[in-house]
Protein backbone atom coordinates (compact mmCIF):
# COMPACT_ATOMS: atom_id res chain seq x y z
CA UNK A 1 0.00 0.00 0.00
CA UNK A 2 1.10 3.43 -0.74
CA UNK A 3 1.94 6.30 1.97
CA UNK A 4 -1.34 8.64 0.59
CA UNK A 5 -3.82 5.13 0.63
CA UNK A 6 -2.70 4.16 4.43
CA UNK A 7 -3.49 8.02 5.18
CA UNK A 8 -6.47 8.35 3.29
CA UNK A 9 -7.40 5.08 5.28
CA UNK A 10 -6.72 6.26 8.54
CA UNK A 11 -8.17 9.60 8.14
CA UNK A 12 -11.35 8.16 7.24
CA UNK A 13 -11.43 5.87 9.91
CA UNK A 14 -10.43 8.25 12.84
CA UNK A 15 -13.27 10.83 10.79
CA UNK A 16 -16.10 7.58 11.48
CA UNK A 17 -14.64 7.39 14.69
CA UNK A 18 -14.87 11.21 15.66
CA UNK A 19 -18.80 10.62 14.59
CA UNK A 20 -19.35 8.34 17.57
CA UNK A 21 -17.59 10.95 20.33
CA UNK A 22 -20.32 13.28 21.61
CA UNK A 23 -19.54 16.97 20.80
CA UNK A 24 -19.01 18.00 24.13
CA UNK A 25 -15.81 16.43 24.34
CA UNK A 26 -14.82 18.55 21.57
CA UNK A 27 -15.54 21.83 24.19
CA UNK A 28 -12.86 24.25 22.40
CA UNK A 29 -11.08 26.05 24.89
CA UNK A 30 -7.84 26.15 24.08
CA UNK A 31 -6.02 26.73 20.98
CA UNK A 32 -5.11 23.55 20.20
CA UNK A 33 -5.65 19.99 21.50
CA UNK A 34 -2.30 17.57 20.66
CA UNK A 35 -2.69 14.15 22.03
CA UNK A 36 0.77 12.40 21.92
CA UNK A 37 -1.00 9.38 21.15
CA UNK A 38 -1.16 6.44 18.08
CA UNK A 39 -4.77 6.57 18.24
CA UNK A 40 -5.23 4.99 14.03
CA UNK A 41 -3.03 2.03 12.48
CA UNK A 42 -0.63 3.22 15.60
CA UNK A 43 0.13 6.51 13.96
CA UNK A 44 0.79 9.93 15.52
CA UNK A 45 -2.24 11.66 15.89
CA UNK A 46 -2.84 15.03 16.69
CA UNK A 47 -6.38 17.26 17.11
CA UNK A 48 -6.76 21.20 15.92
CA UNK A 49 -9.17 23.32 17.45
CA UNK A 50 -10.42 26.49 15.43
CA UNK A 51 -13.34 27.92 16.65
CA UNK A 52 -11.49 31.25 18.17
CA UNK A 53 -10.16 31.72 14.34
CA UNK A 54 -12.30 33.98 11.61
CA UNK A 55 -12.14 31.20 8.76
CA UNK A 56 -13.69 33.99 6.19
CA UNK A 57 -11.05 35.93 6.57
CA UNK A 58 -7.48 34.97 5.42
CA UNK A 59 -5.49 36.03 8.18
CA UNK A 60 -7.88 33.23 10.02
CA UNK A 61 -6.93 30.27 7.21
CA UNK A 62 -3.12 31.53 7.95
CA UNK A 63 -3.70 30.96 11.64
CA UNK A 64 -5.24 28.03 11.19
CA UNK A 65 -2.34 26.38 8.87
CA UNK A 66 0.04 27.79 11.19
CA UNK A 67 -2.09 25.15 14.01
CA UNK A 68 -1.80 22.51 12.00
CA UNK A 69 1.61 23.11 11.43
CA UNK A 70 2.58 23.50 15.16
CA UNK A 71 0.31 20.38 16.16
CA UNK A 72 2.36 18.09 13.65
CA UNK A 73 5.86 19.43 14.64
CA UNK A 74 4.22 18.10 18.15
CA UNK A 75 3.20 14.53 17.16
CA UNK A 76 6.49 13.80 14.85
CA UNK A 77 9.74 15.71 15.87
CA UNK A 78 11.06 14.85 19.27
CA UNK A 79 13.80 17.20 20.90
CA UNK A 80 17.39 15.50 21.27
CA UNK A 81 19.82 14.38 19.01
CA UNK A 82 19.16 12.46 16.34
CA UNK A 83 20.85 10.53 13.29
CA UNK A 84 19.70 11.64 9.74
CA UNK A 85 17.36 8.39 9.05
CA UNK A 86 15.48 9.89 12.23
CA UNK A 87 15.16 13.22 11.12
CA UNK A 88 14.50 12.47 7.75
CA UNK A 89 11.26 10.26 9.42
CA UNK A 90 10.13 13.08 11.22
CA UNK A 91 10.35 15.26 8.59
CA UNK A 92 8.17 12.99 6.82
CA UNK A 93 5.69 12.44 9.23
CA UNK A 94 5.68 16.04 10.03
CA UNK A 95 4.66 16.45 5.77
CA UNK A 96 2.03 13.52 5.99
CA UNK A 97 0.57 14.89 8.78
CA UNK A 98 -0.01 18.68 7.30
CA UNK A 99 -1.13 16.88 4.16
CA UNK A 100 -3.65 14.61 6.19
CA UNK A 101 -4.93 17.92 7.00
CA UNK A 102 -6.06 19.26 3.83
CA UNK A 103 -9.10 17.60 2.44
CA UNK A 104 -10.72 18.86 6.56
CA UNK A 105 -9.77 22.39 6.05
CA UNK A 106 -11.27 22.85 2.95
CA UNK A 107 -14.50 21.45 4.32
CA UNK A 108 -14.19 23.47 7.37
CA UNK A 109 -13.41 26.82 5.72
CA UNK A 110 -16.80 25.97 3.05
CA UNK A 111 -18.72 25.10 6.05
CA UNK A 112 -18.03 28.37 8.16
CA UNK A 113 -17.93 30.44 5.28
CA UNK A 114 -21.97 28.82 4.76
CA UNK A 115 -22.36 29.19 9.01
CA UNK A 116 -22.67 25.70 9.79
CA UNK A 117 -20.22 26.81 12.86
CA UNK A 118 -21.97 24.40 15.39
CA UNK A 119 -21.22 21.42 13.71
CA UNK A 120 -17.71 22.16 13.28
CA UNK A 121 -15.06 19.70 15.58
CA UNK A 122 -11.58 19.72 15.56
CA UNK A 123 -9.46 19.03 12.67
CA UNK A 124 -7.32 15.77 12.76
CA UNK A 125 -4.31 14.79 11.47
CA UNK A 126 -1.81 11.84 11.65
CA UNK A 127 1.06 11.37 10.59
CA UNK A 128 3.35 8.49 9.96
CA UNK A 129 5.37 6.17 11.44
Amino acid sequence: MTTLFKIASAAAALGATALLIPTTAFAQDDETIVRGERAVADLPTGYVKFRDINLASDDGVTALRNRIRRVANAICVTQGVKDLKQQMSEFDCRNVAIESAEPQIASVIERFRAGEFAALTPIAIVGTK
